[in-house]
């Protein structure tokens, strides 16, 4: 199963009253959405500096008022990452988070901040929002452990399959090597050999 199917699983499973999946470009898909129609626009897609102020420019009014926008690769600044650059510009305090791991996510409040809880994670001092933060990591590295558990069971059966395939070539390259030095022709030819390899370590 490949991610777009594991995600499809999931949202069939647990959210397809709420969530309509749509696989496109940005620069494809927004005509698709009304403004003021979404409450969390994630942004995820090119990572270059003019390539997301670009997506974020065309897909911000998409977010009603009282949402939020979610940048990922904030943390990332090699490899033509720019979106630090974007956040950096945008991140107004009180009405906006950081997290580091995972590459990092910003958190980004459309218009007047309604729900109280988001108004807190926003407000948060250093000492709570560094427990925040800790939190989220320590939540997202087991959501990763719990995924590659999940994904192992899958590669080991290939991996057995493989060794499984190359034990039955190797048995029978066996059986034909022990049918060939068993073979008349093959008593008969050893004296050849034999001069062959005397011809060898005289050179």
């Amino acid at each position: 199963m490949g991610p777009l199917d594991a995600v499809h699983a999931v949202v069939e499973q647990d959210y397809a009253d709420r969530v309509r999946m749509i696989r496109g470009l940005f620069t494809q898909s927004r005509h698709l959405y009304d403004d003021g129609s979404v409450d969390v626009l994630h942004i995820d897609g090119r990572h270059g500096y003019e390539d997301v102020v670009a997506d974020y420019e065309e897909w911000r009014s998409v977010v009603r008022d009282g949402g939020v926008i979610l940048f990922h690769d904030i943390a990332e600044h090699d490899n033509g990452f720019g979106v630090w650059r974007l956040w950096e510009q945008i991140a107004v305090p009180g009405r906006s988070f950081a997290f580091d791991h995972g590459h990092g996510l910003g958190v980004l409040a459309i218009g007047a901040i309604a729900d109280p809880q988001l108004g807190a994670l926003f407000e948060a001092d250093d000492a709570t929002a560094s427990r925040i933060r800790a939190d989220f990591e320590r939540l997202g590295s087991g959501l990763a452990r719990q995924a590659w558990l999940e994904s192992v069971p899958a590669d080991a059966e290939r991996a057995w399959a493989e060794v499984r395939q190359r034990a039955v070539h190797e048995d029978e390259l066996e059986a034909r090597i022990d049918a060939l030095t068993g073979s008349t022709s093959w008593r008969l030819t050893a004296p050849v050999r034999g001069f062959g390899r005397l011809v060898r370590r005289s050179r």
